[in-house]
C-alpha cells in the first residue's frame, strides 16, 4: 500500500489467516476474521507509526465444494479463466475504479496512470472497515488465480488466459507467471496462487 512497514502490515495478515485457518473457523466468519485482522494491523499502525499508520491488502478465499467464498480488501484480485473467457471476480479498491464507478463517467476522458495505484481501501487505516464479501459457484474446467497487482501490471489478462489454459498444473503456470512479470521489470511485488478445479 505505500505506507511504512508494509511488510510488517502484510505479514501480520497472513499470520493472523494462518491461525484462522490452523484453528478451524469456517467460510462463513471471513468478514470477522478480516476485521480482527484489520483491528490488529490498526493497533500496531498507532503504536509505529502514528501519524500514517501501515497497512495491507489482503483478499482470501475458501472453497467448499464447487462453491467459492471470497474476502476482499485492496487491489490484489481474483480471476476465473476457462474456455469461455476472462472473469475478475472482486473489484479493485482504488482511485482508478471508484472513478469508472461514478454515474458521470466518460471512458473518452483518460485516467491518469497513477490512479491505478491509489488505494482507496486497505487493512489498516480504520476501525470500521468496509469488507467484500463474493460467493461464486465453480464449475470444472475453471482455472483460478488470486494475484497482487504486481502480476498484472506486467501481463494482461489476455495473456495470462493463453498460459494459464495450456499450463500443466498450479505450481507450473505459479511459477512461470511470477518470473515472467519479474523478467519484464518487477515493478511490485509479484505474489500469486493457482487454483484448478478439476474435470
Amino acid at each position: 500500500g505505500g505506507l511504512p512497514e508494509g511488510a510488517l502490515a502484510s505479514q501480520t495478515a497472513i499470520s493472523m489467516l494462518q491461525e484462522a485457518v490452523r484453528s478451524g473457523r469456517k467460510a462463513g466468519e471471513l468478514e470477522k476474521i478480516f476485521s480482527e485482522i484489520n483491528a490488529r494491523i490498526t493497533e500496531i499502525g498507532r503504536e509505529i507509526s502514528p501519524d500514517n499508520g501501515i497497512g495491507t491488502t489482503l483478499t482470501a478465499a475458501v472453497l467448499n465444494g464447487d462453491t467459492l467464498h471470497i474476502a476482499h480488501v485492496g487491489d490484489s484480485a481474483i480471476y476465473r479463466f476457462n474456455p469461455s473467457g476472462t472473469e475478475q471476480l472482486t473489484i479493485d479498491h482504488t482511485l482508478e475504479q471508484e472513478i469508472r464507478n461514478r454515474p458521470d463517467y466518460n471512458p473518452r476522458i483518460p485516467i491518469p496512470r497513477r490512479h491505478s495505484h491509489v488505494l482507496t481501501r486497505c487493512l489498516g487505516q480504520i476501525d470500521d472497515l468496509e469488507i467484500d464479501l463474493y460467493t461464486h459457484r465453480i464449475a470444472p474446467g475453471d482455472r483460478l488465480i488470486l494475484c497482487s497487482d504486481g502480476i498484472t501490471l506486467d501481463i494482461e489478462p489476455e495473456e495470462i488466459h493463453q498460459r494459464i489454459l495450456a499450463a500443466e498444473s498450479p505450481e507450473h503456470i505459479t511459477r512461470e507467471l511470477i518470473d515472467l512479470a519479474n523478467e519484464r521489470g518487477g515493478r511490485d511485488n509479484a505474489t500469486l496462487v493457482a487454483l484448478f478445479a478439476e474435470h
